[in-house]
């Protein structure tokens, strides 16, 4: 994801896309596919996997699993990111781009 750093101004939600646009005016277009949710999941994902306290378990499984190109995933989350589930779908992105489990996972990592 771009602007990782600026605030969200707005989230539409087409069926093809989602269009986002931070304070900069700088737009982002996140195609619902596999190429799309390889991206998110390689920026969110990668070097900060699902963590045991996320709250959004389900849609990051989804994101793994459709960053494989799973089918099944990639339909949930096109049916997730949605305008009917705007609330729940804003929220979901604005988590994601602002987890940091760094120093919770200090807590768990078994000290030798």
């Amino acid at each position: 994801m771009e602007e990782k750093n600026k605030e969200i101004k707005e989230i539409i939600f087409n069926p093809e896309n989602v269009e986002i646009t931070y304070e900069t005016d700088v737009k982002e277009i996140i195609t619902k596919d596999y190429e799309g949710y390889k991206k998110l999941y390689d920026g969110w994902l990668l070097e900060e996997p699902i963590f045991i306290s996320d709250i959004y378990k389900n849609e990051m499984r989804d994101l793994f699993f459709a960053a494989k190109n799973r089918n099944l995933s990639i339909m949930q989350l096109n049916n997730f990111l949605t305008e009917d589930n705007r609330e729940e779908a804003t929220k979901f992105i604005k988590y994601m781009r602002k987890r940091n489990y760094t120093e919770e996972r200090k807590k768990w990592i078994k000290k030798q």
